[in-house]
C-alpha cells in the first residue's frame, strides 16, 4: 500500500520564532501560513503547555504557488536542544545554493551560525556544503552539487537557494527505519557507503570521520524534499532523541496523508505509537513514536 510520498515539510522548535523566520527569508523562503495552536493542539502534537505560534515557510514557484519543501516553526520555551550529530533524529536539513560564498554571506546576515564551506570531490561527483546553526537552534547544509535531484532551482535559473531539498535523518537500526517506510510505500532508491574521510566528515559536520551509510527514500517523482536515513556503524555510540516535549532546535518529519485513519491503522500494525489528534486550522494532524527512535508529524490534505 502507498500510504506515503516524499515528507513535504519539516517542523523546526525555536525560542526567537522573529530571528528564525529572518534568517530562513535571507534564503529564499516565504511565510506562508501564520497560526496559534491551541493548548490541545499544542500538547497532544508536541507535548507543549499552552499555545504555540507556528508559522510556515515556503520557497514559491513563478506563479506564487507554495512548493513541497517547506519548514514549520513552532515556538517553543523548553530548554534548547544542543546540536550533537550522533544524535538520533533531525541530523541536518539540506537547501541547494549556487553559489556558496554568497549563501554564506546570506546565512551570517540572518543571523546564523556559520562554519567553513567543505567540498568533497570523487571521480564521479563533487559535493560542496556549509553547515549553519540558524537562529533558535537547528542544523540547515547549504548544499552544492553537480547532480541536484529535482528542485525548483531547475525552473528559474536566477535562483540562489532551492525549497527544502532533502532531510537527513539519523536512525539507529537503518534496517528497522527502511522496513518501516517500506510498509508504508515510501521506498529506499539509493544507497551509499562511506569510509572514513575527514572530507566527508566535515561535509556532514562530525567531529571525526567515521564509516556510515545513507539510504535516500523518495516517491517515483523523487518529490521535495527527499528523505536520507542515516546509519553510522556499530562502534559509533549514538545519542537518542529525547523526543516530547519539542525543544528549540529539535526537528520532526512531517508528512501529507489523505486518511489520518488510514495511516493510524496502517502504521500501528508496523509498531508506530499515536498521539490524539489534533485540529490544525481547517484540518487535522497527529504525531507518531515510531521503530527506530522515528518521531513523525501526519496532516491531512
Amino acid at each position: 500500500m502507498t500510504l506515503l510520498s516524499s515528507p513535504d515539510a519539516v517542523v523546526l522548535g525555536t525560542n526567537t520564532m522573529d530571528a528564525t523566520a529572518a534568517f530562513l527569508e535571507n534564503i529564499g523562503f516565504a511565510e506562508t501560513d501564520r497560526t496559534v495552536l491551541s493548548a490541545d493542539a499544542s500538547q497532544a502534537l508536541y507535548g507543549l503547555s499552552g499555545e504555540a505560534e507556528q508559522r510556515t515557510f515556503a520557497v514559491r514557484d513563478a506563479s506564487g504557488r507554495a512548493l513541497p519543501g517547506q519548514i514549520r516553526v513552532v515556538h517553543t520555551d523548553e530548554e534548547p536542544l544542543e546540536y550533537d550529530p550522533y544524535r538520533t533524529g533531525g541530523h541536518a536539513v539540506d537547501v541547494y545554493c549556487l553559489d556558496q560564498e554568497e549563501g554564506s554571506r546570506l546565512a551570517k546576515e540572518g543571523g546564523a551560525d556559520v562554519g567553513e564551506t567543505v567540498v568533497f570531490a570523487t571521480k564521479f561527483f563533487t559535493l560542496s556544503g556549509t553547515f549553519c546553526i540558524v537562529p533558535g537552534g537547528g542544523p540547515v547544509v547549504l548544499l552544492g552539487s553537480e547532480n541536484r535531484l529535482p528542485s525548483a532551482l531547475d525552473d528559474d535559473p536566477s535562483r540562489l537557494f532551492s525549497q527544502v531539498h532533502s532531510l537527513i535523518w539519523t536512525v539507529p537500526d537503518l534496517e528497522a527505519a527502511l522496513g518501516f517506510f517500506a510498509a508504508a510505500g515510501l521506498p529506499e532508491v539509493r544507497r551509499n557507503v562511506f569510509q572514513a574521510d575527514p572530507a566527508v566528515a566535515g561535509l556532514m559536520a562530525l567531529p571525526e570521520p567515521v564509516p556510515f551509510t545513507m539510504a535516500l527514500l523518495a516517491d517515483e517523482q523523487k518529490t521535495p524534499s527527499r528523505l536520507e536515513l542515516l546509519g553510522f556503524d556499530a562502534e559509533v555510540p549514538s545519542v537518542p532523541d529525547p523526543g516530547r516535549p519539542l525543544r528549540p532546535g529539535q526537528l520532526l518529519l512531517s508528512f501529507s496523508v489523505d486518511s489520518l485513519d488510514e495511516a493510524q491503522a496502517l502504521l500501528s500494525q508496523h509498531g508506530a505509537s499515536f498521539s490524539p489528534v489534533a485540529a490544525v486550522g481547517t484540518g487535522r494532524a497527529v504525531t507518531a513514536q515510531a521503530p527506530s527512535d522515528l518521531w513523525l508529524e501526519f496532516r491531512s490534505r
